[in-house]
């Protein structure tokens, strides 16, 4: 199942809104001494009419500190995550992408939703187990002030671990030509929208899945290799031996 933050990812992220909070607690605790000692000086050398005019222009110049820090500043952007195939025969996905150093991504595989934090590069990756057929794979981020961004974009990832279909309609194999028939037809049947070959020449798939490919014969025993190909790269190979005779 997908990857879970380990203990030294969640102690970073600790660690770093702690040090962020102690911070901001020093600053506010400077400020507020600055202004004791400004209150102070202006009440001993200018008496109290000067220190109301003082408190008006403090406490405004408070409340805008108060409102410009809680302002809705713009959202994080979506993170960027690395191009997924659509067809895979394999049975997991490793998700990968970047975005903000610090920042928590929050993945989102089917039905499941896994956190992680992104390194000091802005990278982070988990990695999931497909289940057969369509998965869905989307994320979004969450800031150090506990602002998300919008989702991705959804990736569609199909798992298909089955060979494809193949069978040659004609001719049969081991069947005998004579004469001046040196020319014949390979007629098969597939997956529609897979990838066929006949001895690793491209053969032109239609839409219901079958294809033809022409040949010509030598003499004595002729043997080809028919191959197809999903879309997920599971293969399936066939061999058709043909004989002819002068």
């Amino acid at each position: 199942m997908g990857s879970t933050p380990t203990f030294g990812s969640m102690a970073y992220r600790i660690s770093r809104l702690k040090r962020l909070e102690e911070k901001r607690a020093v600053s506010s605790t400077v400020k507020y001494i600055v202004l004791t000692v400004i209150v102070i000086f202006v009440l001993l050398n200018f008496g109290l009419p000067a220190l109301s005019k003082l408190t008006v222009v403090i406490a405004d110049l408070v409340g805008q500190e108060n409102s410009d820090d809680d302002s809705n500043s713009p959202p994080p952007p979506p993170p960027n995550i690395k191009s997924l195939p659509a067809f895979t025969k394999d049975s997991s996905i490793r998700v990968e992408g970047t975005t903000r150093p610090g920042f928590t991504v929050s993945i989102f595989f089917n039905d499941e939703k896994v956190e992680v934090l992104a390194n000091a590069s802005g990278e982070f990756t988990s990695s999931f187990d497909l289940s057969k057929g369509e998965n869905t794979v989307s994320a979004f981020v969450t800031n150090n002030d506990g602002q998300d961004s919008s989702k991705t974009q959804t990736f569609t990832v199909n798992f298909d671990s089955d060979p494809p279909k193949l069978e040659i309609i004609t001719p049969t194999n081991g069947q005998q030509f004579t004469g001046r028939t040196k020319q014949t037809e390979i007629q098969a049947q597939t997956e529609a929208e897979a990838h066929a070959t006949v001895n690793d020449r491209i053969a032109i798939v239609r839409g219901d899945g079958k294809f033809d490919f022409p040949v010509t014969l030598n003499e004595g025993e002729n043997i080809f290799k028919i191959k197809s190909t999903d879309q997920a790269g599971n293969t399936t190979e066939l061999e058709l031996k043909l004989n002819y005779t002068p």
